[in-house]
């Protein structure tokens, strides 16, 4: 995902469809500048976030929890990256079915 923002920008999420992950884009202020199952103007402020405290520290970071705007338990995934000079972070959220 880092890869692809750094070379296309935001327009790399025009064409995603995959249903079985979720992505979010993340400023490095904790601003949500993208996310893929949610309006960003509704979302809090994620620098709290366990995943990106830790990927702000080392790089990347995960962690599983319940997710009240999707209400489902997720996995999510982030790593920090450069974006034309700024860091964000991007984070990648499995979803954890029951089996």
């Amino acid at each position: 995902v880092a890869h692809a923002l750094e070379n296309e920008g935001k327009s790399y999420f025009d064409n995603l469809s995959d249903k079985d992950f979720r992505i979010t884009w993340i400023d490095s202020d904790g601003k949500v500048l993208y996310d893929s199952d949610s309006s960003v103007g509704q979302m809090d402020n994620h620098l709290s976030r366990a995943e990106i405290k830790d990927a702000i520290a080392t790089g990347e970071g995960q962690s599983k929890r319940y997710s009240s705007t999707l209400t489902s338990n997720l996995l999510y995934s982030a790593i920090v990256f450069s974006l034309y000079s700024l860091n964000c972070s991007a984070r990648a959220n499995l979803y954890i079915k029951s089996v």
